[in-house]
């Protein structure tokens, strides 16, 4: 027998993960010194970044940096992304109110990857598209793409 889920309670239990996560993420970078920024920054030459946004901070000069660019999703032409809709993006899917009986998840990155695997673990049967060539997690390494396609077994 198919196990019986309460999606709000897991929805509260990743909300409560996530919230976790970030503090202490948030603690570990001030223990170690590590200055967050979240603006828009601009590169004005190849050490230094001008900045703009939530910050006062102008400009910063660096000798390595990381850029976390973080990701928004890119709806389809025509088709914006609605409440309620069949067509969602990766943060309203993980708010379905029901767990689907097929999904189809188009795009093979990370964030694409992990959606289908928690749906398939929920019990979905997924499908994965994804453009070009890249097939799953383009631009990273093919080894591991294909480790985690073969895992997740969807």
């Amino acid at each position: 027998a198919q196990p019986d889920i309460d999606l709000d309670q897991l929805r509260s239990w990743k909300e409560d993960v996530v919230n976790q996560l970030g503090q202490g993420l948030g603690s570990l970078a001030q223990r170690h010194d590590v200055m967050v920024l979240e603006a828009r920054a601009t590169f004005t030459q190849a050490n230094q970044v001008r900045l703009s946004g939530h910050t006062d901070i102008a400009k910063v000069a660096f000798d390595q940096v990381v850029i976390a660019t973080g990701s928004h999703p890119v709806p389809l032409p025509n088709i914006p992304f609605e409440k309620n809709s069949r067509i969602q993006d990766a943060a309203a899917a993980l708010n379905l109110p029901d767990i689907p009986e097929t999904l189809l998840i188009v795009g093979g990155g990370y964030i694409g990857l992990e959606m289908g695997q928690v749906y398939a673990a929920l019990g979905s049967q997924v499908t994965i598209g994804s453009a070009g060539s890249g097939g799953a997690a383009p631009g990273g390494n093919a080894g591991a793409a294909g480790t985690a396609a073969k895992q997740a077994s969807f």
